[in-house]
Order: structure tokens, then C-alpha cells, then sequence
């Protein structure tokens, strides 16, 4: 019931074609991302952005880099996909600042960097789900044996309620390009595919128990329809979050925000939902607490330095013609009452120490 995901380790040739097919769906979800914020916020495209064929192109541009990644992890193993799909955050920025104008700064960079180094630490000390095949009493039993897995669906939930409740405020107060907004908007998309990504897990196992020689028809039973609801709509809220999110927000919060907060979620929810918890040594459990401390410090500087780079925008621009033109001016002044340097006042006549009388120079008299 036990071994490695393909029964033995993959060979460097796999591993190879594991992280191109990674690398080219992570390239090509980012484009897809990117195209739906860049066909939604352009009029001159559709009045209506929802009904353009550009947006929904862009859609299934995402859906065949989401497609790219999976067969990355067949040939690859889990850590090797997971560095080159960091990859991802790097290629958003870049493409953000090129298609939107979102400039980026050196802070942005280095906060992105902590970002990918911390979804890195998680996924390298995280335990390895080793199960190949689960039956439908398998998934029962681990959630009447313990409230964990509960607790972490039920947690992460909680989360993403608080994003959703942000949200939802946000959009009736019509409220757009705000931090917090592509914040919170990421938050419900991260949520959204992490629970795809652990009931994909949950349905994948059901199904590797119904194909194998000798397993039992796990299908059959209304229940692993029910799993299999929860991935779809997964998946489905977490394109939703993202399309709403790239509408309202800019894709240099929201989309690190969405990796970042995907990866946390994921990797609790696979800790304990399949019981992996146990497995963790002192080692591992200080690597995997790094790497998500990493990320949370890393997304709130990606924010900060957002923040500032939007107040620096919003600063009104310094027009130098216009000073130029007033110190000319002032010096035209000065010219005329007396020439540069000097005073225009009667230096030579004394004021009464009691006077308060001043002449159109402001000067004693």
C-alpha cells in the first residue's frame, strides 16, 4: 500500500521533461492570467470584456498551462516542479510591468525572491504522500479517526471567509485597485485551489484503487461523486477569484498573493488531511515552519512596496518649466524695484524705533 509515487524514482531523463513540461505550463498559465486582466480592462476591445473571445481564449490558455503542470508532476518529482513553477511569479512581474505599467521596484524583486525561496522550504520539508490507491473507507477513517483533517479544511475555510467577506464589501462599495483588495482577492483564489488540489489528491487515489487489478469500484458509491463535486468547484471559484480579482486589482499583488497563499494552504491541508503530520522530524517541521513564515513576511513586503510604488504614482508631478517661469518672474520683480541684491528700502533714513507704518515695499517709514 506503500511506495513511491511511480513505484521507483523517476530518472534524471524524467525529471528533465517533468520540469520543461513545468516550465512551459507555468509560462503559459501566467500568460493566460495576464491576458485576462489585459482583454477585461481594455473598452476598445468589447464593451462587454466578459463576452470577448480574447477573455475567454485567454481562459483556456490558463486551463492548457494548468494541463502542462500536471503532467509535469507524472514525470517529475514533487520538489523538482514546484522550483520551476516558482518560476511563475518572476515571469507575472515582468509581464505585469510591460503589459499594465506596474513598475517595479527592487523591493518588489527581493520580496518576490523571499516568496519563491519559502514556497520552497515548504515543499522540500514537507512529507511526501506515498499512498497509491485509497478506498472510500480509507478517506472515512481518516476523518472519524481524527479531527485534523477537519480542522485544516475548517481552518483554511475560515481564512478565506474573511477574504470573501472583504471582497464581497469591496465590490458593492465599487471599490478597485486598493492592496488590500488584490490581497484578499488572491487569498480566495489561493483557498479555492488548494481545496481543488487536495480533493484531486483524494479523487486521483479513488481512482488509481478502481483501475488496478483487484481494486473495488470506489465510483460506485455517491460519495467519491461528492469529492469529486468539491475539486470541480474548487477549481471553478479559483478562476472565478482570479478573473473578478485581475478586473479590480493589479496582477503584481494578486497573483503572488495566489501562489503564495496556495502553497500554505496545500501544504496544511496535505499535512493533515493525509496524516503526514507524524512524519515530520525537528528538522523538517523547522524548515517547513520557515518556509511558511517566509512566505506570509514575503507577501506582506510585496504589499508594502506595492503601496508605495501606488503613492508615488498618486504624487502630483513637479513641472520644472513652471519654476523656471516663477523664479524669472521673481527676478523681473527684483530688477524692477532695484536690481538684484539690493534693497529697495531707504537704508540711509532710520525708522522711528515705535513706527509700524510700512510703505508698498514693506519697508519702515
Amino acid at each position: 500500500r506503500r511506495s513511491s509515487a511511480h513505484g521507483k524514482m523517476p530518472g534524471v531523463g524524467d525529471q528533465i521533461v517533468g520540469a520543461l513540461l513545468a516550465l512551459l505550463g507555468v509560462g503559459t498559465s501566467v500568460a493566460g492570467l495576464l491576458g485576462l486582466k489585459y482583454f477585461s480592462s481594455g473598452s476598445r476591445y468589447t464593451e462587454d470584456p466578459s463576452r470577448s473571445r480574447r477573455w475567454f481564449a485567454s481562459g483556456a490558455i490558463w486551463a492548457l498551462g494548468q494541463l502542462l503542470q500536471f503532467l509535469g508532476v507524472h514525470f517529475a518529482t514533487q520538489p523538482v516542479v514546484a522550483a520551476v513553477t516558482s518560476a511563475g511569479i518572476l515571469f507575472n512581474d515582468f509581464g505585469a510591468s510591460r503589459l499594465f505599467g506596474e513598475k517595479l521596484t527592487s523591493s518588489d524583486a527581493v520580496a518576490s525572491l523571499g516568496l519563491i525561496a519559502g514556497a520552497l522550504l515548504v515543499v522540500l520539508f514537507a512529507p511526501v504522500l506515498l499512498v497509491e490507491h485509497m478506498t472510500m473507507q480509507d478517506v472515512s477513517m481518516r476523518f472519524c479517526a481524527s479531527p485534523a483533517p477537519l480542522a485544516a479544511l475548517l481552518g483554511t475555510a475560515a481564512v478565506a471567509c474573511g477574504a470573501a467577506s472583504f471582497v464581497v464589501t469591496a465590490i458593492r462599495k465599487g471599490w478597485r485597485g486598493s492592496i488590500p483588495l488584490g490581497l484578499a482577492f488572491g487569498t480566495l483564489a489561493g483557498f479555492n485551489g488548494s481545496y481543488s488540489i487536495t480533493f484531486t489528491k483524494l479523487v486521483w487515489l479513488l481512482f488509481a484503487e478502481t483501475i488496478r487489478p483487484g481494486g473495488q469500484d470506489e465510483f460506485a458509491q455517491p460519495a467519491a461523486w461528492i469529492l469529486g463535486g468539491f475539486m470541480s468547484g474548487g477549481e471553478a471559484l479559483m478562476i472565478v477569484s482570479l478573473a473578478l480579482g485581475l478586473q479590480r486589482s493589479e496582477a503584481s499583488i494578486l497573483v503572488p498573493t495566489y501562489y503564495g497563499t496556495m502553497t500554505i494552504f496545500s501544504a496544511v491541508q496535505g499535512l493533515l488531511v493525509f496524516d503526514l503530520a507524524r512524519e515530520l522530524t525537528p528538522t523538517t517541521t523547522a524548515g517547513f515552519i520557515a518556509g511558511i513564515m517566509l512566505c506570509i513576511a514575503s507577501l506582506a513586503a510585496i504589499a508594502c512596496a506595492r503601496r508605495s510604488a501606488k503613492l508615488a504614482r498618486a504624487a502630483p508631478p513637479v513641472d520644472a518649466s513652471m519654476l523656471l517661469d516663477h523664479a524669472a518672474n521673481a527676478g523681473t520683480r527684483a530688477d524692477a524695484n532695484g536690481g538684484p541684491g539690493e534693497s529697495v528700502c531707504n537704508t540711509g533714513a532710520l525708522p522711528h524705533p515705535n513706527s509700524s507704518a510700512r510703505d508698498a515695499n514693506g519697508c519702515d517709514v
